[in-house]
């Protein structure tokens, strides 16, 4: 269906380019009488020695290669060092009468970055994982304003009703999971459930161990309070030049809704994009992480703490029942008789199991 976009009716073509590693993407827009008449888009593959000013010309050239129904204005989305040139070459070879607005009004910003997102999204759909995760890096870094991330380390803290706290320290580099560079932090059980203290916790004993591999963004589970606390740390430790961002989870937990804290705010961010996938992919990890590794310790706890009530059960013997029985189930299911054919258990023993159990 044609859109009207505008008031006046104007005709006007829209070109936007995006590189990303090897590829480039390449959006057309066409504008007639104020409506939107067509959107093309080409990947373009082995395009790293390719400028944008050399794509833009590429683009332009192919599609008025025929001169015909030409615009009255051509956008372009990106600002170019070479502009004159192109802009000469088009009046002497495809009209003169083309003019080449340097503002954007309120009615075409919403088809510029229509046409900008179409070429950024027309490289995602022929990016392997891998480049994903990279794109993922550049796309975010361009959206700081920093230079480009290589490294980011998501924390969480998992608990179990105020026991077995642990923290977790997942790794993301331009590949994605670096799952040998995982850490897990036991949680001392007089600040367990502080999730404050518990972070400052985690956070200190990881920066003992950064040396020559720290990350360039630290990713925590929190808003503001936690961002704050955080760069006190990094500024206790020296590693100020480490940016901090919080993620927050949205009304009702609802996915895409989470926001991004940053030392200057918040983070305006596209739900959609990939490096907004990238945060949530972090912070998803390392609560997976820790959480799994909290259970684990319940169950350990859980499966060892009726035995360790029994006197005279010793860590031979609680092994050796575990090992004939398989389970703490397994015991319990354990007629006294059974019980009594591992060495040591006697009688009094075997009934003090069943009884325990």
């Amino acid at each position: 269906e044609k859109q009207a976009i505008t008031p006046n009716g104007i005709d006007a073509d829209i070109f936007s380019v995006e590189k990303v590693n090897n590829y480039a993407g390449i959006c057309i827009v066409t504008i007639r009488d104020g409506k939107i008449r067509g959107t093309k888009t080409h990947l373009v593959k082995d395009a790293f020695l390719e400028t944008k000013n050399n794509l833009y010309e590429l683009a332009v050239f192919n599609f008025y290669s025929s001169k015909a129904n030409l615009p009255k204005k051509i956008f372009f989305t990106s600002p170019l060092n070479e502009l004159c040139l192109i802009k000469k070459c088009i009046r002497d070879n495809i009209s003169d009468r083309i003019i080449f607005p340097k503002t954007k009004n309120s009615f075409i910003k919403p088809i510029v970055s229509l046409a900008k997102n179409n070429a950024a999204q027309i490289i995602k759909n022929h990016l392997s994982k891998k480049e994903k995760y990279s794109f993922a890096y550049q796309e975010l870094s361009e959206k700081l304003g920093i230079k480009r991330i290589k490294r980011v380390d998501a924390f969480d803290i998992s608990h179990q009703y105020m026991q077995q706290g642990v923290g977790s320290c997942v790794v993301f580099s331009e590949s994605g999971p670096s799952k040998k560079d995982y850490r897990l932090f036991n949680i001392p059980n007089e600040i367990t459930g502080n999730d404050v203290a518990s972070m400052e916790h985690v956070i200190s004993r990881r920066l003992k161990y950064y040396e020559d591999h720290k990350p360039d963004l630290i990713l925590i589970d929190g808003g503001r309070t936690q961002l704050n606390f955080t760069n006190k740390i990094l500024k206790n430790f020296g590693m100020e030049e480490i940016l901090v961002l919080g993620i927050a989870k949205g009304k009702g937990r609802v996915r895409a809704t989470e926001t991004i804290y940053t030392n200057k705010g918040i983070l305006e961010i596209d739900p959609h994009s990939e490096s907004f996938r990238l945060l949530n992919e972090a912070r998803d990890e390392s609560h997976r992480f820790a959480i799994t590794a909290s259970r684990k310790k319940i169950r350990k706890s859980n499966k060892y703490s009726a035995l360790d009530s029994v006197k005279g059960i010793g860590p031979i013997t609680k092994k050796a029942l575990l090992k004939k029985f398989q389970s703490l189930k397994g015991i319990k299911e354990a007629s006294k008789d059974d019980l009594m054919t591992i060495k040591n258990i006697n009688e009094t023993m075997a009934l003090e199991i069943k009884q325990k159990l």
